[in-house]
């Protein structure tokens, strides 16, 4: 399924809550650390702490927006089919004190220390969020619904231990499931001190966290969380994911490059260990459906120098708090490239990717233009228009074209780049394949569509491809997550080969997307390599006569393929030597490996 990038306030809310809170956590009975610089509310820290909204808290204007949002965002018990729907079913044991974020979601039952089940439904069919018109029950209570997507439901931890789950709708679908707190983990020491010493983070120096147990369950990974300010509002964001381990050393670039960069840290902060194990459950009633099990230890902590300064603007015309890359080159053979790679917290540095799957490579274009003319004159208006259509070509001849492309593409990064490139034919037989967009495989007077070796299309290149392709679910669920899974491969590689006929040189003007999926780097957040365009004008139906060969051949020198290929094998060698002048990359997925 697509991800449909979620910029919105009522998105960052989501995010704070729904995929942060859910990774935040609690303290340790009785922790008498004093955080210097302000006074902090000790007993908050205290387990079995319920959070009492103080009257400032509750006049505040930003509670009033985020109620808003959380009531307005699902209205609940409107969902008849769970089949449309993504659901996350989270179980956190040793929840932080309530009082670290505010939540524009019902809470009941929250406490420090203590345990939560809760639920996150997405619409897995279009945008927005999701729920049920029947019931979700906790060993068979039910859990009211909470708001903005989500039911929640806390317990002490004397209560700890695996529970029974239900969801209805009332259409008669049902799920029923299991699930239980990770293994237990709690933090001994960070940067020597014990846990509850006083200690600053100024993102001069790297961080070394002691786990006790940090290293059991290897199929979980380890969330390390800080609280940043957005908008006047608190958001637990992840600084770094590792696998689990004993020791945790975080890069100081860390703090400069993590989830919610470039959003500052606010000053009295709470740094969180999170486990998190991930089950992705198939077979089910709901549309996409997992089981995150979770157990978390913290303490408070104080930021100072610059990672506390500023605001998400400011910051994010400082390059140190906000590393990326973006690259536009022009290639001999004329084609204009735009690279574009995100921060080191979500993109892995390209010397990651050794085997690679291209498990897209879509051609497909619009055969036909127009010209409209207008001649006025002193009594009369005349308006003319003129088509033109590309020459008529079987299905064969396009389907040999997109072949074509693909084995001249492959090769190339074979030998270039020293990739192992997967067999197409075992690519499009993987099980996850099914979740790949069906493509029209068919040539029409105007359109055509073809895929080469069977391949579908990944990318939304195009505003139809868009609506089309309107979808929030977990990361986990994208095609592109699950073929990297299965394959056991570093590198997805999705290509889309848009053509416009042109109406005065009667060629097809190739616009190329390329995007280099990576394996996620959580639960929450998926990552890529890069994504690029590639554009140029083709060359002319007059010019074409010159050519040689089969005319799918003819087409292929048209649209200058051998020029793009160098043309991307370029980008990428720039897209290399970029990242080796920015330390941030391979220091942060060092430790994420």
């Amino acid at each position: 399924m697509k991800r449909i990038p979620q910029l919105s306030l009522l998105t960052l809310l989501l995010s704070g809550f729904i995929f942060s809170a859910l990774s935040a956590q609690s303290f340790k009975d009785k922790l008498k650390a004093k955080v210097p610089k302000k006074k902090v509310n000790l007993e908050m820290y205290e387990c079995g702490h319920v959070h009492k909204p103080s009257t400032a808290e509750k006049l505040n204007p930003m509670k009033a927006v985020q109620k808003g949002l959380g009531g307005g965002a699902a209205a609940a018990g409107n969902n008849k089919d769970l089949g449309a729907s993504s659901i996350s079913i989270f179980y956190q044991a040793h929840i932080h004190p309530q009082g670290v974020m505010r939540f524009p979601t019902k809470t009941p039952g929250w406490e420090t220390c203590g345990d939560a089940v809760y639920a996150a439904f997405t619409n897995r069919n279009g945008m927005g969020l999701s729920n049920t018109d029947g019931k979700m029950t906790l060993d068979g209570q039910e859990i009211v619904y909470g708001g903005v997507g989500t039911y929640f439901k806390g317990f002490s931890p004397d209560k700890r231990g695996h529970k029974q789950i239900q969801i209805t709708s009332s259409n008669g679908d049902k799920i029923d499931l299991e699930i239980g707190p990770a293994a237990p983990l709690s933090i001994k020491s960070i940067n020597g001190k014990p846990k509850g010493s006083d200690l600053l983070i100024d993102g001069t120096e790297d961080v070394v966290i002691e786990l006790e147990n940090g290293a059991a369950d290897p199929a979980s990974k380890l969330h390390v969380q800080m609280v940043c300010k957005l908008v006047g509002t608190p958001l637990m964001y992840d600084i770094i994911v590792t696998p689990a381990r004993n020791q945790l050393v975080i890069p100081k670039e860390a703090f400069k490059n993590f989830e919610g960069s470039p959003s500052p840290f606010i000053k009295n902060n709470i740094l969180i260990v999170n486990r998190v194990k991930e089950t992705v459950i198939e077979g089910t009633d709901a549309g996409a459906l997992r089981t995150l099990s979770a157990y978390m230890d913290w303490t408070p902590v104080s930021v100072g120098g610059d990672l506390s300064k500023g605001n998400m603007i400011t910051m994010g015309f400082d390059s140190t708090k906000n590393t990326r890359v973006d690259i536009n080159l022009t290639t001999r053979g004329e084609y204009n490239f735009a690279v574009n790679k995100a921060g080191p917290y979500a993109s892995p540095p390209l010397d990651l990717a050794k085997k690679v799957a291209i498990a897209s490579f879509v051609v497909r274009g619009n055969l036909q233009d127009e010209e409209v003319t207008i001649t006025s004159s002193t009594y009369t208006t005349v308006t003319t228009t003129t088509r033109k259509w590309f020459p008529e070509l079987s299905d064969q001849t396009w389907q040999r074209l997109a072949d074509q492309m693909y084995q001249n593409f492959a090769g190339k990064l074979e030998q270039e780049m020293g990739w192992d490139i997967m067999p197409l034919p075992q690519v499009v037989g993987a099980r996850s394949y099914r979740y790949a967009k069906g493509i029209k495989d068919q040539v029409e007077r105007t359109f055509v569509e073809k895929g080469a070796g069977g391949t579908k299309r990944m990318l939304s290149s195009s505003i139809e491809d868009l609506v089309k392709d309107m979808s929030i679910t977990f990361a986990s669920d994208h095609v592109s997550e699950r073929l990297i899974r299965e394959l056991g491969v570093d590198m997805v590689l999705a290509v889309t080969v848009d053509m416009n006929f042109n109406f005065d040189s009667e060629g097809l003007d190739p616009r190329i997307s390329i995007v280099g999926f990576a394996p996620s780097v959580s639960y929450k957040t998926p990552a890529k390599y890069f994504s690029m365009t590639a554009t140029t004008d083709a060359k002319s139906l007059d010019d074409s006569r010159q050519y040689r060969g089969g005319v799918e051949n003819v087409m292929y020198q048209m649209m200058k393929i051998d020029a793009f290929n160098q043309g991307f094998l370029q980008a990428l060698k720039e897209l290399k030597q970029k990242e080796n002048t920015l330390p941030a990359y391979e220091a942060l997925w060092k430790v994420k490996m």
